[in-house]
């Protein structure tokens, strides 16, 4: 049987990935901890909390990552109109590692500064990165899931999306073997790069198909 005639649409890859990555960035919130005690007088909870500010700076990067990796996941599904198995395995597996980025985040919470934590949290990102690329040029290379009436230009900025975000992955795991703490600092570059009229998506984006 021919893959790219496989015959299913995009909409249950996208109703589950929008589940998946709600989840992901709920459980975020999670790696941010009171300790159990009776009473905290408010110069203590004050004190608690000013010590908490790199897990909270690490929330908040991993809240930006999850939300431009969801952008991604929407922009190239503005233009993928169809998926076959290999395509849809593709995806599961970006699912497999959207789940695992709240784990990752609380590593480099709880030991922030040391080599290995932040080497995974940037392995973590490289892998989902890499699967972004591979998603969209499987569904590009020969019109095999796109539109064949879309413009190679807009083809190329979702490639430099995908290669953009696997840059700073790079980049972030490299530093993690030097300046580890700083490590994640890298990907906040993403969101605004990702700003730029280079890397915006057009227009010209053909009426999505409907039906599960």
């Amino acid at each position: 049987m021919d893959e790219s005639n496989f015959g299913m649409t995009t909409r249950r890859v996208e109703s589950l990935s929008d589940n998946v990555f709600s989840v992901a960035m709920t459980l975020l919130v999670f790696n941010l901890t009171i300790p159990e005690v009776l009473r905290l007088s408010d110069t203590e909870l004050h004190v608690l909390l000013m010590n908490q500010w790199r897990k909270f700076l690490n929330y908040f990067i991993s809240f930006l990552l999850l939300s431009v990796l969801w952008s991604i996941h929407h922009q190239q599904f503005r233009y993928i109109m169809k998926t076959n198995r290999v395509h849809l395995w593709i995806n599961i597996f970006i699912l497999m590692f959207v789940v695992l980025v709240p784990f990752s985040t609380s590593l480099i919470g709880d030991y922030s500064g040391t080599v290995t934590a932040n080497v995974f949290f940037s392995a973590n990102m490289v892998v989902l990165a890499a699967l972004f690329h591979v998603n969209w040029v499987y569904a590009i290379k020969d019109y095999r899931l796109v539109h064949h009436d879309l413009a190679m230009g807009s083809l190329r900025k979702g490639t430099k999306r995908s290669i953009l975000f696997l840059t700073v992955s790079l980049l972030a795991l490299s530093l993690s073997f030097f300046a580890a703490q700083w490590s994640p600092m890298c990907f906040v570059l993403i969101p605004v790069v990702f700003s730029l009229k280079t890397f915006r998506t057009s227009g010209d984006v053909p009426d999505h198909p409907g039906g599960d």
